[in-house]
């Protein structure tokens, strides 16, 4: 019992102090092994999600591409903050200070915006193709 005890105090012992936090070398582990898992989820998902758009909705390519990069980086952000919260770091005050900029920033950019999803549209419908008129 007394070896099992040196490695639970050594797993236990603190690497450093973040923002009050004790960080130990178990945290690090479930840290890793959640981020391990979130890249394991991520793998497994891009593959299926672009058979499933390609084979069973008919999605074209570049369409499935944008969907698939959109949903990858909102999995990977929801993975790396359920592995931070899961060691007692509170990251509210970032997700709040997050929100407000995208806000600001999305007044800002509006117009930017508009024309982006315009022009998605229109790729994704592939309604204009080489060689049509268009009439201004």
């Amino acid at each position: 019992m007394d070896m099992w005890q040196q490695v639970l105090d050594v797993l236990n012992a603190p690497i450093t102090e973040i923002d009050g936090k004790v960080l130990t070398p178990l945290g690090a582990i479930q840290v890793a092994v959640i981020l391990l898992l979130t890249v394991g989820v991520v793998v497994r998902m891009r593959r299926r999600m672009r058979r499933v758009m390609t084979d069973r909705f008919n999605v074209e390519e570049r369409t499935a591409n944008w969907i698939i990069r959109g949903t990858t980086v909102l999995v990977v952000l929801v993975g790396v903050y359920i592995a931070l919260t899961s060691v007692g770091f509170n990251l509210n005050v970032l997700v709040a200070i997050i929100g407000g900029l995208s806000v600001g920033i999305a007044f800002g950019t509006q117009d930017i915006a508009r024309n982006l999803i315009s022009g998605v549209i229109v790729s994704a419908e592939r309604r204009i193709s080489v060689g049509a008129e268009i009439e201004v």
